[in-house]
């Protein structure tokens, strides 16, 4: 548990504000940025609008762990969808040999993308696709006509969005 702060970043005395790992949320290196724009801008008495439920998260592993936003967990009793699109299908991964992984996403009742979940080569890059989807809340449907270059890594993006029916 770290220092408690509201959604600006303000702990409960009024000037001191809290941004990073003390206050024990999400404790990465570019969360902790954001909490401080956020910070300041409420200092500045205008609205910074940040989602901070989706803020990705890497694992630098090989091979890489990528996540952003809602766990299939998290949304028991809701309506939601899932497909899956393994890399060992994608052809730059089979160039690569890097065919080890796979990429999961989450869509909500009205097929907005609400979680996703990567592990594969260049899963560091490839969630920040996922994350402008989801900020941009584009639905899946509109998603399927966006052309990748071929063979990309990024295609598996593509082509787990294809997947659901």
């Amino acid at each position: 548990m770290g220092i408690g702060v509201n959604d600006d970043f303000q702990t409960n005395v009024d000037n001191i504000y809290a941004i990073g790992d003390v206050t024990g949320i999400l404790m990465l290196a570019h969360k902790a940025t954001y909490d401080g724009y956020k910070a300041v801008s409420h200092i500045l008495n205008n609205d910074m609008n940040i989602n901070f439920n989706q803020v990705p998260s890497v694992v630098f592993s090989f091979p890489e762990i990528a996540t952003v936003g809602l766990t299939e967990q998290e949304l028991v009793g809701q309506v939601y969808r899932t497909n899956k699109y393994l890399f060992k299908t994608n052809a730059k991964a089979q160039c690569l040999n890097e065919t080890d992984g796979f990429i999961k996403m989450i869509v909500d009742q009205n097929d907005i993308l609400v979680g996703c979940h990567i592990i594969g080569a260049h899963a560091s890059d490839l969630i920040h696709e996922v994350t402008s989807i989801m900020y941009k809340k584009i639905n899946i449907n509109e998603y399927k006509n966006i052309i990748h270059a071929h063979p990309t890594i990024s295609e598996v993006v593509g082509e787990c969005i294809k997947g659901f029916r």
